[in-house]
């Protein structure tokens, strides 16, 4: 696992930052910050974009969503609609994830959108 210079740079950077996201999520629970802000927060660690960002938050709290290849396949949602570059602005970041959010929204939510990623537990026989 940590072999992989990506996977080793988020693992570091998880560690590092371990406090911000968790208080992040407090913060969201208690009405401090919205779900873009949350989005944005996740999506600025190494390697992950607003899909895996969004799996992240369907895993920790039941929210957003994962559209993965399966879903903007089924959807036809097309992927670069949410990709920010590294010199992006908060404002292109927050405005990609608050189209991000609706785009899950749209297709039913994280509930939804759950039962399409089940198919990743078929592909390996889980």
């Amino acid at each position: 696992f940590l072999r992989n210079g990506t996977k080793r740079k988020l693992y570091l950077e998880l560690q590092e930052r371990k406090g911000e996201l968790w208080l992040g999520l407090h913060d969201y629970r208690k009405g401090r910050i919205d779900l873009p802000d949350l989005l944005c927060l996740f999506q600025s660690l190494h390697g992950l974009g607003f899909v895996k960002a969004g799996f992240v938050l369907q895993l920790c709290m039941g929210d957003v969503g994962c559209l993965d290849i399966h879903n903007l396949r089924m959807y036809g949602v097309k992927a670069s609609d949410f990709i920010v570059n590294a010199s992006a602005t908060y404002a292109t970041k927050r405005r990609k994830a608050e189209l991000y959010i609706a785009t899950c929204e749209k297709l039913g939510g994280s509930a939804s959108l759950w039962n399409v990623s089940r198919l990743h537990c078929e592909f390996v026989g889980a």
